[in-house]
């Protein structure tokens, strides 16, 4: 499972953030027109759309409340978001696990 999680962080950290953005709009657009998205995933978008500036302005912080939102309700894709926001964030317990999750063989 840990190691799942930081294949998962490595792999969101490794992706262009433009372009994972740009993906993850289109992506969430599809779900929103074609009705597919579960509660998880509707929150995950409507971060997505935030950050983006998608239907509206650009918001950071709503976008983070939907992320957590999202994350509560077990999306993974969220989970790993939240982990690179974390990470990149500065805080220093997320960098001292995701060091430790680094040394698991």
């Amino acid at each position: 499972m840990r190691r799942q999680l930081l294949i998962a962080v490595g792999l969101v950290v490794g992706m262009r953030a433009a372009a994972y953005g740009q993906s993850m709009v289109q992506r969430c657009e599809a779900m929103v027109q074609s009705r597919s998205a579960d509660a998880g995933w509707s929150e995950l978008c409507q971060g997505i759309f935030a950050a983006n500036g998608t239907h509206g302005p650009q918001d950071q912080a709503t976008a983070f409340q939907h992320y957590q939102r999202a994350a509560e309700l077990g999306n993974v894709e969220a989970e790993a978001l939240l982990g690179v926001v974390y990470l990149e964030a500065g805080i220093p317990a997320v960098r001292r696990i995701v060091a430790k999750l680094a040394e698991w063989p």
